[in-house]
């Protein structure tokens, strides 16, 4: 799902991922081509990601069990993206690249991320089409 606000796209495929199927690498490399086909220069592009090192987290491990047993996703599936395919993207700059511990120390009081055993690093990156 997809949505266009002042030449922003931000799309929310978490949603759509547990409603329907995940999707193919050649899917999602399509849908980046659209999205850049479909802004304007100085628009926005986050993106929220896993990189290959999470498919040994306890973590994952667990998440990938739960989404096997619950929605039927074949283990090894997954889409993972190194920071370096983000960075060089065709069409687009880097404008900011943490993860999910770095924003817990920025947006909370308290942190629990940085426990392995219970943290899913997950990466986000925010893009200017160029």
């Amino acid at each position: 799902m997809a949505s266009c606000c002042h030449d922003t796209i931000t799309i929310n495929i978490r949603n759509y991922l547990c409603r329907c199927v995940y999707l193919a690498r050649s899917l999602f490399d399509r849908l980046v081509q659209l999205i850049r086909t479909s802004q304007t220069k100085g628009s926005i592009f986050g993106l929220e990601y896993w990189k290959p090192d999470l498919a040994h987290h306890p973590v994952f491990m667990r998440l990938e069990e739960y989404f096997e047993k619950r929605f039927h996703y074949k283990k090894g599936t997954y889409n993972f993206l190194e920071d370096d395919f983000v960075r060089n993207l065709s069409g687009y700059e880097p404008l900011e690249m943490t993860d999910v511990k770095e924003q817990e120390k920025i947006f909370c009081d308290q942190t629990v991320l940085d426990d392995y055993a219970i943290g899913l690093p997950t990466s986000m990156s925010v893009l200017r089409k160029v």
